[in-house]
């Protein structure tokens, strides 16, 4: 999972790069500019973000309060509860929210692209039902991991 994020994420940066650099030189050198390519880069940028995001869930690579949590066994298995429960809550937010502003202005037009502006907030969306996924699975493990040793 993580060499095909590292690639999807490089490939979009590279896209970003050179759209906003040709954007950059044909209106500075030409005095033309590419007018879709600002919201093609603000599209990869903001799926981007997501994906990179949700990386860091999966890998648990996020800020955490490692020196309480980790004090013992129970402090780890809290932590690691409340940890899942906050993050499904967070991606419940999320989805529920983008959906709604989704239904209300995704059937917009984009004004370069015309691509429907959902493209861009359904993001939000796809993330916040991964992350309820991955919290929710994140507590579970939590739940049923036993302390080292046996008990």
């Amino acid at each position: 999972m993580s060499k095909i994020t590292r690639i999807i994420l490089s490939i979009m940066g590279v896209i970003m790069v050179c759209l906003l650099t040709l954007d950059g030189f044909g209106r500075y050198l030409l005095g033309k500019s590419i007018v879709w390519a600002e919201e093609v880069t603000r599209i990869l940028f903001v799926w981007g973000c997501f994906i990179s995001i949700t990386e860091a869930f999966i890998k648990k690579a996020h800020i955490g309060f490692d020196a309480l949590a980790n004090k013992n066994f129970v402090t780890k298995k809290v932590s690691g509860i409340l940890n899942g429960i906050c993050l499904a809550v967070v991606g419940a937010v999320v989805m529920y929210f983008g959906w709604s502003f989704s239904k209300q202005v995704g059937k917009f037009p984009m004004p370069a692209t015309g691509l429907p502006i959902y493209v861009l907030y359904i993001a939000g969306v796809a993330a916040g039902t991964i992350w309820i996924g991955i919290g929710l699975y994140q507590s579970y493990k939590a739940m049923i991991t036993k302390p080292e040793g046996g008990i």
